[in-house]
């Protein structure tokens, strides 16, 4: 195959051949900006803007968070993060062009990705699914609407099926290489070499996990456990558990038989909260967490399975342990701890948020400094597991995407 499906906007595409889409490409490197370019800045706070005042996007969560963190407001406070952390005497210059390999699970993603790479001043290339929400395609055409109007050439969106060649000729003909969506996809992209080396930044599985005491969870009135609810609830059920910062199991410093009930009161309300807002669970992955329940049940003996209305199982187990249940979907364990030691001591290279509720500052610093060095990226509150940030997955993004020239 020489040729790959070019984005043209309103669900249209165009067969390009490679050649002409790498000869394109050449030409873009003549167009990179410097980072955080107004020209730039002022596309993506309109795409924002736009957003922002269509009432659609308050039902479309993922989207909504898109646009209030692309807000103009919030443009301003990046660039003036990335200027303060430019050392002295150093030029930041763009890499090039930035090749985006998106998950399938969370599509939003490549957004964001998208966005540092072009404020930091780079060509882009983004290999969309091929199948893409009728949604995202709506953000999409605005993108190309708003690149289109300022004549800007860096930009492509692009879908293939899934061929080594054409892996192998687009990753020759980029600086830098977003892979996201799991080990093996990695894999399948770390033999294909970059442009004069390059730069591959990789987002493999991970694993996160949420931290809440048992003594502020007796401590609350209705109206903050609702509030809590609601935030484990987006932690949850966003992108049905499958994003890499989403909680699947809660740890519970406390003890089972003083703070059992409050934390069956706050699964309830986690239920509750999924219902009203109209989440679906397809019959069949509800089986499939009756029976995951259930063996677990078997496995350690003393738990407790609680299935509540399909949308959300818990399974509280009598004792920490190591083992990572990832079957998502509004598949919870609970494991009640003593103290944070054992939390620390469950910390593993692939595990990436924690996010935490009750907890005080200095022991959420010590967890960071201990158990950071064994993994962990984000420490967050609850309801923020999926807020995305320049700084991701231990990567700062935004100097990823650039090159630090040194003058003397």
């Amino acid at each position: 195959m020489t040729s790959v499906q070019l984005y043209c906007g309103g669900g249209e595409f165009e067969d390009i051949a490679l050649a002409n889409l790498f000869a394109r490409l050449e030409l873009s490197r003549a167009a990179l900006a410097d980072p955080f370019a107004a020209e730039r800045i002022e596309v993506i706070g309109d795409v924002s803007k736009r957003l922002l005042a269509d009432r659609r996007t308050l039902n479309r969560p993922a989207i909504a968070y898109f646009a209030h963190w692309t807000r103009p407001a919030a443009l301003r406070d990046l660039a003036r993060r990335f200027e303060a952390t430019s050392p002295p005497d150093v030029v930041c210059v763009p890499r090039g062009v930035a090749l985006h390999i998106p998950p399938k699970n969370v599509e939003t993603i490549f957004l964001f990705s998208w966005t540092l790479a072009y404020l930091a001043g780079n060509a882009n290339l983004v290999r969309l699914p091929a199948q893409v929400d009728s949604v995202m395609l709506e953000v999409i055409d605005l993108l190309v609407e708003r690149l289109r109007a300022t004549q800007q050439q860096t930009e492509y969106f692009v879908r293939y099926p899934a061929d080594d060649a054409i892996n192998a000729a687009l990753c020759g003909a980029a600086d830098a290489r977003l892979v996201w969506g799991g080990d093996a996809k990695v894999a399948a992209f770390e033999k294909f070499p970059l442009r004069n080396g390059g730069k591959a930044i990789w987002f493999g599985d991970r694993y996160s996990y949420a931290l809440i005491s048992g003594e502020a969870l007796e401590a609350i009135d209705g109206a903050e456990l609702k509030r809590l609810a609601r935030n484990v609830f987006v932690d949850i059920f966003t992108f049905d558990q499958m994003g890499c910062s989403s909680p699947h199991k809660i740890y519970i410093l406390g003890d089972r038989r003083r703070h059992g009930q409050v934390v069956a009161a706050l699964a309830d309300a986690v239920q509750e909260e999924a219902a009203r807002s109209g989440t679906n669970i397809s019959a069949s992955h509800s089986i499939r967490k009756i029976a995951e329940a259930f063996a677990l049940a078997a496995e350690n003996p003393g738990a407790d399975v609680a299935f509540r209305s399909g949308e959300l199982t818990t399974v509280v187990l009598p004792a920490p342990r190591r083992a990572e249940d990832r079957l998502g979907g509004g598949f919870l364990t609970v494991e009640f701890i003593d103290d944070l030691n054992e939390v620390i001591a469950q910390i593993r290279s692939k595990h990436q948020t924690i996010t935490h509720y009750g907890i005080k500052k200095d022991a959420l610093s010590e967890i960071a400094r201990r158990g950071g060095r064994f993994g962990l990226s984000r420490i967050v509150p609850v309801g923020q597991a999926l807020d995305f940030d320049a700084v991701w997955d231990g990567y700062d993004l935004l100097r990823e995407l650039t090159r630090s020239i040194r003058l003397r």
